[in-house]
Parts: structure tokens; C-alpha cells; sequence
């Protein structure tokens, strides 16, 4: 499974929507945290925080080496922003969701395609599995409550605590 989440941080000033830290996600400052996880909900790979300006398909462009490497032979779940992840790799297979919006041709519709019974039964299936990558970040946020409000202190350290918060995650699977 694979999945990113963006940890608000506070500005000073304000947030501006050029900044390379704003969210449009969150609507405000925030870092971004990739996570890699196995089916039994242990995070595998932990990557940030990085600017969430990053799109997730670029992000697979970004550690493409990588990926091969590590994932060699792998099956990964992910949602749409993955989809470029199909035609990328060679060694590692992924499934996503077929996208729900079609571009429309002119204003009153043609063109548009909508979405076949077996594409819709299929991003219901990813959909369901696909769930069980949100609770790690759920769990984060929560337990952790300095996760829950932008983070106040040195942008970076947040990094710090989503690391620690990962870690005892994983603890917490093991037990």
C-alpha cells in the first residue's frame, strides 16, 4: 500500500499559495509524508517531510531506482495519483483506480465517458482495500496530539515526531 499525508506547519505570516510548503490539501503550511506498508498495516518505507507542492506520480518518478530496487517483483495498492506507476515500472505492478473524471468535449456533455460496471466494481474493490493504508496516518494525528494543529516549532522537526509516531506504530503491529 501506498499513500501520502500532509502535516500542517505554522507561518508566521500567514500562508500564500506560492509558498513551496502550501497544501492545497490542507489549505495551509504543511509537510508531506509518503508511507510504504505491507498488508498487516506495518509501515515499510517512511519518506518526508518533503513539500506537498510534490504530486504522488512525480514522487514515483523522483525515487524510481528505488522502487525497482526495493519493490522488485511487488504488488503496490494506491489511488489515482499512482496511476503513473502502471506504465513506469517494469518490475513492480500497480493497482489503482480508473479516474472518475473524463474531460468534457463541449458544454453540453458529449464526449464525456462515464465509467464501465466492471471499472466501478473495480475502485470499489481498491477502494475497500485501499482503506486500511488511511489508519496509520488517522492513528498519527490523533494519538499524537501535536500532529493534530500546524506544528509550531522548527518546520523540519516535525519530521522528527511523524518518524517516532511511525516507529511506535509499528511496535504497536508487532505486539
Amino acid at each position: 500500500w501506498i499513500d501520502s499525508s500532509d502535516f500542517k506547519i505554522q507561518c508566521p505570516r500567514g500562508p500564500r499559495r506560492k509558498n513551496p510548503y502550501f497544501s492545497f490539501k490542507n489549505n495551509a503550511l504543511s509537510r508531506r509524508f509518503m508511507v510504504i506498508s505491507d498488508a498487516k498495516g506495518r509501515i515499510r518505507a517512511l519518506f518526508g517531510g518533503y513539500s506537498p507542492k510534490l504530486y504522488d506520480g512525480h514522487w514515483l518518478e523522483a525515487l524510481k531506482e528505488w522502487i525497482e530496487e526495493k519493490l522488485d517483483g511487488g504488488r503496490v495498492i494506491g489511488d489515482c495519483h499512482f496511476s503513473l506507476g502502471k506504465t513506469m515500472f517494469e518490475k513492480v505492478k500497480f493497482f489503482v483506480p480508473f479516474s472518475k473524471t473524463q474531460k468534457k468535449v463541449n458544454a453540453d456533455g458529449a464526449g464525456l465517458q462515464s465509467l464501465t460496471k466492471d471499472q466501478q466494481k473495480w475502485n470499489k474493490n481498491i477502494a475497500h482495500v485501499r482503506a486500511r493504508i488511511e489508519r496509520p496516518f488517522g492513528w498519527l494525528k490523533t494519538t499524537f496530539r501535536c500532529l493534530e494543529k500546524p506544528w509550531a516549532e522548527e518546520p523540519s522537526t516535525v519530521d522528527y515526531v511523524v518518524w517516532l509516531a511511525a516507529a511506535i506504530w509499528n511496535a504497536r503491529i508487532d505486539d
